[in-house]
């Protein structure tokens, strides 16, 4: 009987005499009566078999095209919406403040032509506190004064 001292050193995965000797002539013989029973030929490939690797890369294909249909519809489809809504809304904005500059320059249009002789005045007004302001400053706004208040010039 074996000591434990004896398993110690023995190993325990051993393999059968003869084991692969057995195991070609085995093969061989389960080889030859697969061949006997089919017929020695191979069967012929069924349809499927025929059509397998066409149908997988048609398939292929078609979830390339469906990813990148996906893709635009929720990248580029709506950036563009978004793009055109942003568009509209800057051009409403655009035609609102036009609209409100040309309604303030008719009104300003009816409020100077309303009054001459204030107009005149208000020139004067402005000419008198950009001198001020000028010779406060240091540049000479006696001559601008005059210049401003020439007859030539058409407010």
């Amino acid at each position: 009987m074996n000591t434990p001292k004896d398993l110690r050193h023995s190993n325990p995965y051993r393999v059968p005499d003869g084991y692969f000797a057995d195991l070609r002539s085995t093969l061989r013989e389960r080889v030859a009566e697969d061949l006997a029973v089919e017929g020695g030929a191979a069967p012929a490939p069924g349809l499927w078999q025929r059509i397998k690797g066409v149908a997988g890369l048609s398939a292929a294909f078609g979830c390339l095209v469906l990813l990148a249909v996906t893709g635009f519809y929720f990248t580029g489809y709506k950036a563009q919406q978004r793009e055109q809504f942003a568009m509209q809304e800057e051009t409403a904005e655009m035609f609102l403040a036009y609209h409100l500059y040309s309604e303030d320059l008719e009104e300003l249009d009816e409020y100077v032509a309303a009054d001459p002789e204030a107009q005149a005045q208000d020139q004067a007004l402005f000419a008198e506190a950009v001198t001020e302001y000028l010779d406060t400053y240091g540049y000479g706004g006696a001559d601008l004064l005059a210049a401003l208040t020439d007859g030539e010039n058409d407010w």
